[in-house]
């Protein structure tokens, strides 16, 4: 009954008018010649205004506390929103405390949806993993310089005589085949667990980032597997694709400046995978992985690999051994 009397009441003005009342009775009390009974009345009148504002006052903090709760949770993520979007409250100043928190609760699931739908179009142009280790401080302290060092396996991916064969063709044309072929590289990296780094024209690199490289390994097979099926024009008959692997510590970088960055990796691992896959033409052999990959392999026995060359690299000073592996093994691809 109260709350439906009160009606969007201001308690400002209710604790103002009951103070008026009380400061009113008792400046009667010094004109009342001495009077019991009205000194009686205005002493039992201010008891009824003390009680009046009590309960008021009262009604007004649990509404307020109620709306406090209800913003506690909502930073916790432990919120009902249809619940509390329905909350009624009776005193003004509750109400416009709650028609705010209403409104907050509007722009966060707005803010959240732009979110969401940011991060999944930011996701198709640098890879999550990148973004993990860079935005883990925050994303409002991202800048250009920061370094993140973890253990990765890197693919170097090239067609060979893709550049003759788009000379035959029209630029559309040859764009529409090559997206076709990048199109089914990223199912299968995917379903191994790899993203790509970047694309430079018909050249990928490819990253992996599970110290075991078994995955890795069937899924360069797989790619060589399917580029079989593939060759199903006699345009893509004369394509051959060369893999180079390389493993081991590289560094996650923000490069750039203030206006214009990117995240990508660097280090002499990412250069020597680069190296290995150019030897792949010297001893034609379709995919060559570096010595730190192959002792990464779960389990060599399901795999027929086989030991091709240890030298140094053109400006290395170390020696680099490498590894064939063949492209049929008695693993399901699938």
């Amino acid at each position: 009954m109260i709350k439906k009397t009160l009606n969007n009441f201001s308690i400002k003005r209710i604790n103002f008018i009951l103070f008026f009342l009380m400061f009113f009775n008792y400046t009667l009390i010094s004109i009342s010649n001495n009077s019991i009974f009205l000194k009686y009345l205005i002493f039992i009148l201010n008891i009824i205004y003390l009680i009046v504002f009590l309960v008021f006052n009262y009604f007004y903090t649990k509404e307020f506390e109620e709306n406090k709760r209800n913003i506690k949770n909502l930073i916790k993520n432990d919120s009902d929103n249809n619940k509390i979007l329905k909350i009624n409250n009776i005193y003004s100043e509750n109400k416009d405390t709650h028609n705010l928190f209403k409104s907050i609760i509007i722009n966060k699931n707005i803010l959240k949806k732009d979110y969401v739908d940011l991060e999944k179009i930011l996701f198709k142009f640098t890879p999550e993993f990148y973004l993990e280790e860079i935005f883990k401080k925050g994303i409002d302290r991202v800048k250009v310089g920061i370094t993140v060092e973890k253990f990765i396996h890197v693919m170097f991916l090239d067609i060979i005589g893709f550049t003759s064969i788009t000379e035959k063709l029209s630029p559309e044309r040859a764009l529409l085949l090559l997206n076709i072929y990048f199109d089914w590289i990223i199912e299968i990296i995917r379903k191994h667990d790899w993203f790509v780094d970047k694309f430079l024209w018909d050249w990928i690199l490819i990253v992996f980032t599970e110290h075991d490289s078994e995955k890795m390994i069937k899924a360069s097979i797989e790619i060589q597997k399917y580029i079989k099926n593939f060759r199903i024009s006699d345009i893509w008959k004369s394509i051959t694709i060369w893999i180079g692997i390389n493993s081991g510590n590289v560094i996650i970088w923000t490069v750039g400046s203030k206006e214009r960055m990117e995240v990508t990796i660097i280090w002499d691992i990412v250069n020597t995978a680069s190296r290995i896959e150019n030897l792949t033409r010297k001893f034609k052999e379709k995919i060559i992985i570096s010595e730190s990959t192959y002792k990464c392999i779960s389990n060599n026995k399901n795999f027929n690999t086989k030991y091709l060359w240890e030298k140094v690299l053109k400006w290395k000073r170390k020696k680099v051994r490498i590894y064939w592996v063949e492209e049929i093994i008695n693993l399901d691809l699938e």
